[in-house]
């Protein structure tokens, strides 16, 4: 497979190593750069690299963006390579990039190393789940930009809102149960389970999976969602959307019996916010600390930066 994806590549490669005027032009360079750190024709890969990639103030260095790549609003001006992990070596070639900066659920491998034998850098970001996981992504797009300082006070931000969430967690004796639920596209519904960025991004907002009995996206069916009792159901709003609105969610067949339709505890957030554990996780866990824990004080309104 490699190999037939490197003979693809060849006749691009060519065209570009005959593109003499065009790489003389510093807003087209052909060969990739030397230090990826001074790359000015970037593809990001990845939603949340995305997002981190413009909160460091270098969006203007983006030529590129994947499917997933959502925000800021700005993105979606930028020509798109496809989805993150069927990226094809024509589509991203094409672009003339000088740095390619992909999270590690990229790809095909094979499609990324092709990029490299093209001459092309490729950054893989590690993607976890977890606080340590975001400041390490930080960590590591603000390293492969040059901007380490500006990389270590982000990350510094970040922190620091998670742990105001933390902090008001502390007190908290009762976790409700809680359902994620996502769509398909296909008109059926999802529910999340261990080992998901839902599972991860439940426990940070002080909740417990109500579907941590199964491993990652399972198909809710009316028996599996009585049987799991959940307090507060969680769904992005792109669910939302193809149910016809919260209201849409509340009477479909698969929740409409549950303790959380009943007592209306239902919260929609953006699928990119709360599942890609970018800059904005903060934002997403302080919207469910307060939908799991109507108990606590509400937020003082944050302080501008």
């Amino acid at each position: 497979m490699r190999s037939l994806l490197r003979a693809a590549v060849a006749p691009l490669i060519g065209l570009l190593l005959a593109a003499g005027p065009a790489a003389a032009d510093p807003s087209t360079p052909g060969p990739a750069a030397a230090d990826p750190s001074a790359a000015h024709r970037i593809v990001s890969v990845d939603g949340a690299v995305t997002e981190i990639v413009y909160a460091l103030g270098q969006g203007g260095r983006v030529v590129a963006t994947d499917t997933t790549s959502s925000w800021p609003a700005e993105v979606a001006a930028l020509p798109k390579v496809g989805y993150k992990r069927s990226l094809t070596p024509e589509g991203l070639l094409s672009l003339r990039p000088d740095l390619i900066l992909a999270s590690s659920t990229a790809g095909p491998a094979q499609v990324l190393d092709a990029m490299r034998a093209a001459g092309v850098p490729v950054v893989t970001v590690p993607d976890a789940h977890s606080t340590e996981g975001v400041l390490a992504k930080v960590r590591a797009v603000a390293q492969a930009l040059g901007v380490p300082a500006q990389g270590e006070a982000l990350a510094g931000r970040i922190a620091a809102d998670l742990e105001i969430q933390a902090a008001r967690l502390a007190t908290v004796r009762e976790r409700p149960r809680v359902l994620f639920v996502m769509d398909t596209g296909q008109g059926g519904l999802m529910a999340a389970g261990r080992d998901t960025a839902a599972d991860a991004a439940i426990a940070l907002a002080g909740g417990v999976n109500a579907f941590a009995g199964v491993t990652g996206l399972k198909p809710l069916t009316p028996e599996a969602a009585v049987l799991a009792a959940p307090q507060v159901i969680v769904v992005t709003h792109q669910a939302a959307d193809r149910q016809g609105g919260l209201a849409g969610i509340a009477a479909h067949p698969a929740l409409a019996l549950t303790p959380a339709v009943r007592d209306g505890r239902l919260v929609s957030l953006d699928a990119l916010l709360v599942l890609g554990f970018g800059p904005r996780i903060g934002e997403a866990v302080r919207v469910m600390v307060a939908a799991f824990h109507p108990e606590l004080p509400a937020q003082a309104a944050e302080v501008p930066r």
